[in-house]
């Protein structure tokens, strides 16, 4: 950007309609005495629930727009001394948004494009070089040649993910940024080394729950969200200059907005040698005379040492606990539009992996201590997974590109020292089916399974031997196939240690359940011939003598243990009416 212009500010006075050569504008909205409000005429979209654009030139040719961007357009900062000397002392000129997406929007990406086409189109309308034919020709034609004006913004909840995503389209149009407490986030492009502007993160905390459970996790849930979009921006390209600044929630706006000030100032005008990065969690620097370069997940930036005494006081006392560090993978192939992966190793030499799948990437399970202090406890690393269906032209196919794509990802993630670790799978939705195929398709590379929410799965068109898995469905809608599919591979093997569980619509908490289903895994990796149980799903009784003395072992459910068997019984009965009804069979 121009280098910082001289203070222009003047007194704070109202601007009031009156006759005379100064005052022929009148103000779209109350603003300050010389401050001329403009509207833009919007038209309706039904991408979007409201859209207002007000605007303020406060020189005739700016030296950037600032947006300052909310749901609802805060046309309050016309009247505002401190914004209106700021973006004088800059020449800046303001651009007030007020932008809600429509709830019922079907597609992010064209909103975005509509936003962004507008936005721009309405900047450079207003800051491009008019055609005066006067004495200045010469000055507008060096200003059409230094491009379009750049643009910064301050935003603050569902509209930071509007700006954010627009910054990401055209990260060079943008010289600083600031999201406050933003509510969603947009996908960062998979692009190589992809760099964004200079900006930041500032997360509004609320006080930390204790213990951190699943039942207790909504309350931080949205700052550790806000953390992992940091880390994914930040690992990308490890030069991105991107701050993540904790506050405190009782921070007012007025507080907010004095900081933003000073943030985009320094970000746009700041010298390289005034910039810090520190670590998110203990503020601790790292030297800029480093050899190492620092940690683009653990470590941010900050433009300048003046801003580091906002950050320590208003910061809270006390931070949500940092959750370990994960490995990033990401992939997609013909048949698949992505496959989310994120790799936490736990230990330094993982005896195997716990693979937690569902059609959106669960990422919240990286903080939650139930699974990942369980799966430390085994000597487990754990792999996250967000997968998420193309056009599936044939199974077979698919299911081979997926499997050699996905055990490749896993190698490369685990070190070339331990390759091919044994894999346990809990898998819901979607994801459920594909790594039902995967164990099917070599049962050997896996200890245990369970599955839940599948509305499809694969064929079993041949004897086979699984291991110990749990078969879930999860409401009336899945029973039939979930049922199938469990007398398939029962009927696979008479000795296939496979169970099922249907529940209801009403469940336990969820809580419950996890912890259900990490007794499952325990009990079933240390089963043998005391502790195993088998029972018919609908008569609840035992087999005559042994699971061979057919009628019909597809009928028979497989349990570890007793304490499975009592759990399996407590849920089942909670949830479902005995006996089970029973589902004709397939002609």
């Amino acid at each position: 950007m121009a280098q910082q212009p001289a203070n222009q500010t003047g007194g704070p006075t109202f601007a009031t309609p009156a006759t005379g050569e100064a005052n022929k504008q009148v103000s779209a909205v109350p603003a300050l005495e010389g401050v001329i409000v403009g509207k833009a005429e919007t038209a309706h979209d039904k991408q979007f629930e409201s859209l207002e654009i007000y605007w303020w030139k406060a020189v005739k040719q700016p030296q950037a727009v600032l947006v300052l961007a909310d749901e609802k357009a805060r046309t309050e900062v016309f009247l505002n001394e401190d914004w209106v000397s700021f973006l004088r002392a800059h020449q800046w000129s303001l651009l007030v948004l007020g932008v809600k997406g429509a709830g019922t929007s079907p597609a992010l990406e064209p909103a975005v494009a509509a936003l962004e086409q507008r936005l721009f189109t309405w900047v450079d309308s207003k800051t491009s070089p008019p055609v005066s034919g006067s004495d200045d020709d010469e000055e507008d034609e060096l200003e059409k040649k230094k491009g379009p004006v750049p643009l910064l913004f301050h935003a603050s909840g569902s509209a930071a993910f509007w700006m954010e995503s627009i910054m990401l389209r055209k990260p060079s149009r943008f010289a600083a940024w600031l999201s406050v407490d933003p509510i969603k986030f947009p996908e960062i492009p998979r692009v190589k080394d992809f760099k964004t502007a200079p900006g930041g993160f500032l997360p509004l905390v609320a006080p930390i729950p204790s213990p951190l459970t699943t039942a207790t996790l909504p309350a931080v849930k949205k700052y550790y969200e806000q953390l992992d979009h940091f880390e994914e921006m930040r690992s990308r390209n490890g030069e991105s200059r991107v701050s993540f600044i904790p506050w405190t929630t009782g921070s007012s706006t007025e507080l907010r907005d004095s900081f933003a000030r000073m943030y985009l100032e320094t970000a746009a005008y700041g010298e390289d040698d005034e910039h810090l990065w520190l670590n998110v969690q203990t503020l601790l620097e790292h030297p800029l005379t480093a050899t190492n370069k620092p940690d683009p997940t653990r470590f941010g930036w900050l433009p300048s040492q003046t801003l580091l005494g906002a950050v320590k006081a208003l910061r809270p006392a006390v931070l949500p606990k940092l959750p370990p560090a994960v490995g990033r993978r990401f992939f997609k192939t013909r048949e698949f539009a992505s496959c989310d992966l994120r790799w936490i190793r736990n230990v330094p030499k993982p005896k195997a992996v716990l693979v937690i799948a569902a059609n959106a990437l669960p990422a919240h399970i990286r903080y939650m201590p139930d699974w990942i202090d369980y799966a430390k406890k085994h000597e487990w690393a754990v792999l996250l997974m967000g997968l998420k269906e193309d056009r599936i032209r044939s199974v077979e196919g698919a299911a081979k590109n997926f499997e050699a794509r996905l055990y490749r990802e896993i190698d490369t993630l685990a070190g070339p020292e331990l390759k091919n670790l044994p894999l346990l799978t809990y898998a819901q939705g979607t994801p459920a089916m594909w790594l039902q195929t995967l164990m099917i398709r070599q049962p050997s590379r896996y200890q245990a399974w369970i599955s839940l929410g599948a509305s499809r799965f694969p064929s079993v068109t041949a004897a086979i031997k699984v291991p110990p898995g749990l078969l879930i469905s999860q409401n009336p809608g899945q029973y039939g196939q979930s049922l199938l599919h469990f007398e398939d591979l029962r009927g696979a093997d008479p000795y296939n240690p496979v169970c099922f569980l249907p529940l209801a619509d009403i469940k336990p908490t969820g809580t419950i359940l996890e912890a259900s289903y990490r007794a499952f895994f325990d009990a079933a990796i240390s089963a043998n011939k005391e502790t195993v149980h088998w029972l018919h799903l609908h008569s609840l009784t035992l087999p005559p003598n042994s699971i061979t003395s057919r009628p019909d072992p597809k009928h028979y459910a497989w349990f570890p243990s007793s304490d499975i068997l009592g759990i399996w019984k407590a849920l089942r009965q909670d949830t479902i009416p005995v006996p089970l009804p029973i589902i004709a069979k397939r002609s």
